[in-house]
């Protein structure tokens, strides 16, 4: 797992029983107590592209629940992700992931924190945080008669990148192998093929993120 806190990078490399490989030999394994942490600090030579600072997501218990009390799906959550870097965000299931997404993409508000994207707040400024975004959601949002050229044309329209004309859209069906269907409709497509479509529409406008 990883946390970025306070712009300090913490890389945790957790062995079974704590164990670790430290490369200087000797000592006795059954010593080693708790998890092994293996310090990381933060690139130097990166800007800071997404700043997440005390996040929370509380879900409060909802009428007739079974659940007693709230729950806290992300508790104070201080992340940057940098320029140029591919960032994974690994845990099981109930760890708070789809929370993160949730929140970054601004499909609902933190309980408490701030999320700055390029320099805009999302929560006072979210339009223009959400036009730097591709999101490729985990099911495919798509309007089975609109062919494949239509619907990239739509959702150019609705994150604001005007000045894509159509020949970068059918460089983007190139790009995902989806040329030889531009003209069919999504609803006769195959499941692989929805998912380019979703790639593709996640890729309208050239996202910095």
């Amino acid at each position: 797992r990883e946390q970025a806190t306070g712009g300090t990078g913490r890389s945790e490399l957790l062995m079974p029983g704590g164990d670790t490989d430290s490369g200087g030999g000797g000592g006795n394994d059954g010593d080693r107590v708790g998890p092994a942490y293996v310090e990381e600090p933060p690139p130097t030579h990166l800007d800071v592209r997404v700043r997440m600072r005390g996040l929370r997501k509380v879900y409060e218990k909802s009428s007739g629940s079974e659940s007693a009390e709230d729950v806290i799906a992300v508790d104070c959550l201080d992340l940057d992700l940098f320029s140029g870097q591919i960032f994974a965000l690994l845990g099981h299931n109930g760890a708070g992931k789809s929370s993160i997404i949730g929140m970054l993409t601004g499909l609902f508000a933190p309980t408490a924190g701030s999320i700055d994207v390029f320099g805009h707040d999302l929560e006072s400024n979210p339009h223009d945080a959400r036009r730097l975004m591709g999101v490729c959601p985990q099911h495919d949002v798509l309007f089975e008669k609109l062919t494949c050229i239509e619907h990239l044309r739509i959702f150019a329209g609705i994150k604001g990148a005007d000045g894509v004309g159509d020949e970068e859209l059918e460089e983007l069906l190139k790009l995902v192998d989806l040329s030889e269907k531009r003209n069919g409709i999504s609803k006769e497509l195959s499941g692989g093929q929805k998912r380019k479509l979703s790639l593709a529409l996640a890729l309208v406008g050239n996202p910095k993120l």
